[in-house]
């Protein structure tokens, strides 16, 4: 995948959990899936980049776990963190 695809589907993933008031590991996971699906991109796909972004690392926790336990405000800022850092490498 290249670095501007990375960058346009974190763009697209802050976008979506903004809108995001349900901050429950089970809603995140069905609203990133139903993303994927409106987008067209793979699960596996979306979930290894937002794994990397949030944690920095491809092994973690369950995912939305993660996100429900680290925050909104905090999942968001990792995110829009890791995009910025790919924007200036792109």
């Amino acid at each position: 995948m290249e670095v501007k695809d990375m960058v346009f589907l974190l763009e697209k993933t802050i976008e979506e959990l903004k809108m995001e008031d349900n901050w429950h590991a089970e809603e995140l996971e069905k609203r990133m899936r139903d993303f994927c699906d409106r987008i067209g991109t793979k699960t596996k796909i979306l979930f290894m980049l937002l794994r990397i972004a949030e944690t920095g690392s491809k092994v973690s926790p369950p995912l939305f776990d993660t996100f429900e336990i680290i925050g909104k405000d905090s999942t968001i800022r990792r995110l829009t963190n890791c995009k910025k850092y790919l924007e200036a490498i792109e």
